[in-house]
């Protein structure tokens, strides 16, 4: 059955997904140097999760701050263009109203491309 959908205001995944973008495009897509915490001062709130994370004894928050790490770790060996690219298609997929109005001009990375 189909329905319409009632954008929530200020839903937490919003934040979420701020979270994200930032990690994505300005801490991995920018990677170089060492990795360290204050990579994330620019996301305070992800940063203090990070923080919390990294005195806890959860297995799961190791696994989460070590994550991040180890892909900024492999991004850094990215060269410029390889990590614009991966930021454009990051971009072009997570732009959801353009995929969904079939706009022309965006063409999303598909699993084949990544598998390419």
């Amino acid at each position: 059955m189909l329905f319409t959908y009632k954008y929530l205001e200020n839903h937490p995944i919003e934040k979420l997904q701020s979270w994200l973008d930032f990690l994505f495009l300005e801490v991995w897509c920018k990677a170089e140097g060492e990795y360290d915490i204050s990579k994330l001062d620019g996301c305070p709130e992800l940063r203090e999760i990070v923080k919390e994370f990294h005195y806890s004894e959860s297995k799961y928050a190791k696994i989460f701050n070590g994550t991040i790490q180890d892909i900024f770790d492999i991004m850094k060996t990215w060269d410029e263009t390889q990590k614009k690219e991966l930021a454009s298609q990051y971009k072009v997929n997570n732009n959801i109203q353009s995929l969904c109005d079939r706009e022309k001009d965006i063409h999303p990375t598909t699993y084949k491309d990544i598998e390419n």
